[in-house]
């Protein structure tokens, strides 16, 4: 990429000239580059199944533009050479990661804090914690709250007394949407 200074004659153009070169501003300078070459043969599921999300990316990165407080929010995070644009559209490509489950000994019984830990790229909004039977009948589920950093924690509600075993879903979501989930199966102790 070429840098265009102090060219009176290509001072304010941009575009396509000729097959070869495209030019643009980009953080108020002009920039050169070659045209990029257009793909051969047909493009494959994957390939068609990327171009879908990132023009869902692109749609979500220009709705936030148009809500101030969450291109305010964006632009916090921004590094140099970047634009809340940039940081929304990332947001939207990235899911939020689960890095971990701690259980705290929980029995079936209420009271007990479940805490999870999970980040993202931009912001985790909401964590998830879903309790079931082995056969997959919801014994309890709910939203866990921020407790600062990457930990989240869901304090059980119910007693189960005859506790034996069952499975745990948990879910992290950020702001465009995009989901990660953990499963994990849950024995009595002993």
């Amino acid at each position: 990429m070429a840098k265009i200074r102090k060219n009176p004659i290509m001072q304010g153009v941009s575009g396509t000239i000729g097959k070869e070169l495209v030019l643009r501003y980009r953080m108020g300078q002009q920039e050169i580059y070659t045209k990029p070459a257009k793909p051969k043969g047909p493009r494959s599921p994957a390939q068609i199944a990327r171009q879908n999300k990132f023009r869902e990316a692109q749609s979500y990165a220009s709705r936030q533009m148009k809500d101030p407080a969450m291109k305010a929010a964006y632009q916090k995070k921004t590094k140099a050479g970047q634009y809340a644009y940039h940081v929304a559209l990332a947001d939207a490509l990235n899911a939020p990661e689960i890095l971990g489950v701690n259980l705290n000994g929980y029995q079936g019984e209420a009271g007990k804090e479940i805490e999870v830990q999970a980040r993202d790229d931009f912001a985790v909004v909401r964590v998830s914690v879903e309790i079931k039977t082995p056969d997959g009948q919801v014994i309890e589920s709910g939203t866990a709250q921020y407790k600062g950093g990457m930990k989240w924690v869901y304090v059980t509600q119910q007693n189960y007394g005859n506790w034996q075993e069952g499975n745990l879903r948990v879910a992290a979501e950020d702001n465009p949407g995009n989901r990660a989930e953990a499963n994990m199966r849950l024995a009595a102790d002993g």
